[in-house]
């Protein structure tokens, strides 16, 4: 099996590497946030924002409904799982 290593990580991906597992990395120009303030911040943002300009925002609607259940580091990880997810064209 074939993982995406969405992190230019080289510790994570010699980790994976020696777990056995198939590699591929694919760094994305999304800022990930670094503290839970950020992240609420930047949700707090996003939320007026789509009412203005929904186009031109990274998250979309459905995108803020998935982060609302995460609090704390949990919101952090989800926050910047989404965001490089977000960059993927699959």
């Amino acid at each position: 099996m074939k993982i995406l290593l969405a992190s230019g990580s080289p510790r994570r991906f010699a980790l994976l590497s020696q777990m056995g597992w198939e590699v591929e990395t694919c760094s994305f120009p999304f800022a990930e946030v670094k503290s839970i303030c950020d992240a609420e911040t930047h949700l707090q943002q996003l939320q007026k924002k789509k009412s203005i300009d929904s186009k031109a925002l990274l998250f979309d609607e459905n995108d803020i409904i998935l982060l609302s259940p995460y609090r704390n580091a949990d919101l952090v990880c989800a926050y910047n799982a989404l965001g490089k997810a977000g960059q993927l064209h699959l």
